[in-house]
This record gives C-alpha cells, sequence and structure tokens, in this order.
C-alpha cells in the first residue's frame, strides 16, 4: 500500500482518480496491486499516517498490528453481549493464540478484521440495548462502522450474514434498519467525494484477471481455499466445527450458551463458501478471509473442559510451526 502513498495529494484527489489507476492500461502508470485491489480507504489511511508524521513501513506496520490485534477484543464484546459471556471466557485463549495471529502482523487484512468485528459488536451493543434512542444510536454506529469496512476491502460485503447472525441471536431487528441507513451514508460520503463502490468492484474483477489470478484454476482453488482454511485456524477450531456441525454440537434452546458462537460460526461460514464460489478468492485466503475466520475461532470452547489445555497447546505448537518451519511469504 506505502508504494502509492506519494500519489496523494488529497481526499478528492484520490478518490476522483482511483478507478482509473485500477486498470492495467499500457502507458499509464496504475496503482499497485494491493491498491488496485481494494477500494481507496487503505490508502488514505496510510497517507494520512505520513501527513501527521507516521509515515514508513515501521509505523505503518506497528499502528496496522495494534488495531488488528483488538479484534480478538470485539469478538468476546460480541459474545458477552449476546449473553454468552461464559462461553467467551474459555474462547478467550484461542483467539489469542490462534495461527491467524500471524497475518494479523504482516498484512492490513488484520486491521480489516478489526473494523469489521468492531462494527458487530456495535450491533449487537444495539441489539442488547433497551432504551430506544440508545439503540438506534448504536445501530447508526454500526452502520458507520460496518459501513467503512466496505471501503477497506470489496469483500467485507460479506460481513452481511454475520450481521444477520447477531441479530437473530439477539433477536432484535431493531438496530436494522439505522445500520443500514449508517452503512449508506458512508457510500454516499465516498460517492459524493467521487468514488462510487459498485463501478469500483467491477473494474477490479477486470482488473483480477489481468493478473495472476488469470493463471490459478478455479477447480483447484475452490477446494485449496478451504484447506488454507482448516491451516490457518488450526486443529483445535477444526475439531470444535466438527463438533458445531454434529448434533451433539447444536444449540438445543434460546438460552444455550452455545448458541451465539454456533450462529456467528455458521454466518461466517456463508460469507466464505460465497467468497469461495465468486472465483475472486484463489489463494491468499489466509489472510484475506481473516474476517470471518475469526468467528469459527470460538467454536473451540465446545471442546470437552478436561481437554481444552491440551488442544490450546496443540494450537501453540500449530501457530509455531506454521511460523517458523513453512515459508508463507508473507
Amino acid at each position: 500500500y506505502l508504494m502509492d502513498v506519494d500519489r496523494v495529494q488529497g481526499v478528492r484527489q484520490l478518490l476522483g482518480i482511483y478507478v482509473d489507476n485500477i486498470l492495467l492500461v499500457p502507458d499509464r502508470s496504475n496503482f499497485v496491486t494491493h491498491n488496485s485491489g481494494h477500494p481507496p480507504l487503505p490508502l488514505l489511511s496510510y497517507a494520512g499516517l505520513d501527513a501527521i508524521g507516521l509515515g514508513g513501513p515501521a509505523w505503518a506496520g506497528v499502528i496496522t498490528s495494534l488495531v488488528g490485534s483488538t479484534a480478538v477484543v470485539a469478538v468476546l464484546v460480541t459474545l458477552r453481549r449476546l449473553r454468552a459471556e461464559d462461553w467467551a471466557r474459555p474462547a478467550a485463549p484461542f483467539l489469542a493464540l490462534s495461527p491467524l495471529a500471524i497475518w494479523v502482523y504482516v498484512s492490513a487484512d488484520g486491521a480489516f478484521m478489526a473494523v469489521g468485528a468492531w462494527g458487530l459488536a456495535l450491533l449487537a451493543m444495539a441489539a442488547g440495548q433497551r432504551h430506544r434512542g440508545r439503540a438506534l444510536a448504536l445501530g447508526a454506529a454500526a452502520g458507520v462502522v460496518l459501513g467503512t469496512s466496505l471501503f477497506l476491502s470489496y469483500g467485507l460485503v460479506l460481513l452481511a450474514p454475520l450481521a444477520l447472525s447477531v441479530l437473530w441471536v439477539a433477536r432484535s431487528w431493531r438496530p436494522l434498519l439505522p445500520a443500514v441507513g449508517g452503512a449508506l451514508a458512508v457510500v454516499a460520503l465516498f460517492a459524493l467525494g467521487g468514488f462510487w463502490w459498485l463501478q469500483g468492484q467491477q473494474t477490479l474483477v477486470v482488473r483480477y484477471y489481468q493478473g495472476i489470478a488469470a493463471d490459478r484454476p478455479q477447480q483447484y482453488w475452490v477446494w485449496a481455499n478451504l484447506a488454507i482454511v482448516a491451516l490457518a485456524v488450526g486443529p483445535a477450531v477444526v475439531a470444535g466445527v466438527g463438533l458445531a456441525a454434529s448434533r451433539q454440537g447444536w444449540p438445543v434452546s434460546w438460552r444455550d450458551r452455545a448458541r451465539a458462537a454456533w450462529w456467528l460460526a455458521l454466518g461466517a461460514v456463508v460469507a466464505i463458501v460465497a467468497a469461495d464460489l465468486s472465483a475472486m478468492s484463489k489463494s491468499e485466503t489466509e489472510r484475506i478471509w481473516l474476517p470471518f475466520m475469526v468467528w469459527l475461532v470460538p467454536l473451540a470452547a465446545l471442546l470437552p473442559a478436561r481437554t481444552q489445555r491440551v488442544w490450546l497447546g496443540v494450537q501453540v505448537a500449530w501457530t509455531l510451526a506454521i511460523a517458523l518451519i513453512l515459508r508463507t511469504t508473507w
């Protein structure tokens, strides 16, 4: 992202030229791959850091990592607001020591994950708020944050199933309209500035197949992507997903403590499958799908309590093995 920071002369200037610099066109200096493949907000964010004296890769890395790390807190807050605090507590160590942490510290997708997670946390707060005015305000705030995430990564439109899962678990649809309104307000603000989200996304599809994606067969990656998910979340989470998919792991009532984690994970699975079938996610999904995979991790709390310490040790060993043995290129 930082390679194009010097081309940013202002917000309106960048938004006005953004779509024109996505495609690979002869005799034109297009944006580098990451900026071409994302909406303008990541580049604007790093240009903003540069403008206040925090430019360069060191500051960018530190701040991106700090923001990404807060996703763990956001997931726990969401579970607590959905009356699953006793579920969140055993899930917390698995969230903190997940292999996903590797990509939180080496890619901006960790920060995107955190923004999306905080949007869902605000939505859960809104859904659980009895005071009508506060519920509407929190719902609008959730919409603004989730709408902002759309301009970090086009794929975060797939947070919609997770948002619906939050409202379903909370049994409250009151925040839906203010949340939609808040998200549309962000979209309108960018459109007024000169960047129309849908035009950018459609141009990206063309750009995607101008690059290496044309050499990545969908018939392979549609399965390889799912294998990457299993590697990235770790064996404890895979075991938890297996339990959740079995009748043993189904929530049996509205008050079942597993209910919130189960429905959020289901929303994440819907998002992952949709992204996989879109043919716009071929490889690199260990970082691209961070905003979805993090919601699978709490299912590790489904594992029997007497074995959870062992499973946590296995997760740590798995994370270290990926970090130290495999060449991840990130």
